[in-house]
């Protein structure tokens, strides 16, 4: 399995390292594989003269039994599953055609039905059927040179899961209100399938421009306050295998790196009565979290955040604290007449 993993990910242009140890973030490499094939090289040799690209490591979950693959990439983006966690009843057609709209979406160029093939490891065949398919429903476009890009059904599906995020029209009215009162762009958060997520955003003029924190973005919890303060929420073993399962990537220098770090930094934050952090997602920002609303149920647990520059928080934590307290009380009014 673990071979199979990697020869895959190898084709797709990585350099992939598999590791081997007790911890899915350590250990000594094993082996590599390259679209050249596989080799067995020192960790020494490795680093030294391959950058990798991507990391795997076989793991067993002794609570379960259960053999699976842990796999992080460094440099770009890939989509990894789980093969023990695919469906009895998984229809192979539709997964094929979502790994083709997978591929289009990472190639803004646009990509041609022999480069799909190729990405997506299918036949040139099937992949023309299922590129013909999606661009009959509107999910990719075909343009003059033959190359394919992402259709506009994909942008109306965005602004569907943005209002669906947003919930009731006065809760995005008070996240706006908020944002123009206090000039800084707040954002709500919770759980979306067991993972940290941005549900809604409103941009303040007064902070700096993030293009990434928009709704569905779900990197960086453990950089972000609101990420912070959804995860204080878990307990300490619950957070640990969160972490584990998506890594804690360097955003900037000073971004947590390890668990023990993180979780002192929570409990700093639980005193002060918000969660914190300056300059750890990106460089001369700073954002700050409070919990709207817990609840038994994990995806129920609501946050409100915002981000203002480092200095202006550095002089005003207690000033923001009061103003997104008194915001997320609004909200959470708002939240409660929803239900």
């Amino acid at each position: 399995m673990v071979t199979t993993t990697a020869t895959a990910l190898a084709r797709t242009g990585l350099v992939v390292a598999v590791l081997s140890g007790r911890g899915a973030a350590s250990g000594m490499v094993r082996s590599t594989y390259s679209s050249a094939g596989a080799a067995t090289q020192s960790a020494t040799e490795i680093t030294s003269r391959v950058p990798i690209a991507c990391v795997i490591h076989p793991i067993r979950d002794f609570a379960s039994g259960r053999f699976f693959i842990w796999c992080k990439s460094l440099v770009a983006e890939v989509v990894v599953r789980d093969p023990l966690a695919e469906p009895s009843d998984l229809i192979r057609s539709v997964s094929r055609a979502l790994r083709v709209l997978e591929s289009v979406g990472r190639a803004p160029r646009g990509l041609t039905v022999k480069q799909i093939a190729r990405r997506c490891e299918l036949t040139v065949a099937t992949t023309y059927h299922l590129v013909r398919t999606l661009a009959y429903e509107g999910y990719v476009i075909r343009r003059e040179d033959g190359t394919y890009i992402v259709g506009l059904e994909v942008a109306d599906r965005y602004r569907e899961l943005v209002a669906a995020f947003r919930g009731t029209p006065a809760v995005g009215e008070t996240l706006r209100r908020v944002a123009l009162e206090t000039g800084w762009s707040h954002y709500l958060g919770r759980f979306v399938g067991g993972q940290v997520a941005i549900t809604a955003v409103a941009e303040g003029h007064r902070s700096p421009y993030l293009e990434d924190l928009v709704p569905g973005f779900d990197e960086g919890a453990h950089a972000t306050a609101l990420g912070k303060a959804l995860l204080a929420t878990l307990t300490a073993e619950q957070r640990h295998r969160y972490l584990r399962e998506y890594g804690m990537r360097p955003f900037t220098s000073t971004t947590l790196s390890t668990p023990e770090a993180f979780e002192a930094d929570l409990a700093a934050g639980e005193r002060r009565g918000m969660q914190l952090e300056l300059g750890q997602f990106r460089q001369g920002v700073a954002c700050a979290a409070v919990l709207i609303s817990p609840d038994k149920d994990m995806e129920r647990r609501t946050v409100l955040a915002c981000a203002l520059p480092a200095s202006e928080m550095m002089t005003s934590a207690r000033v923001v604290r009061t103003k997104l307290l008194t915001a997320a009380r609004a909200i959470a009014d708002s939240l409660a007449t929803d239900n």
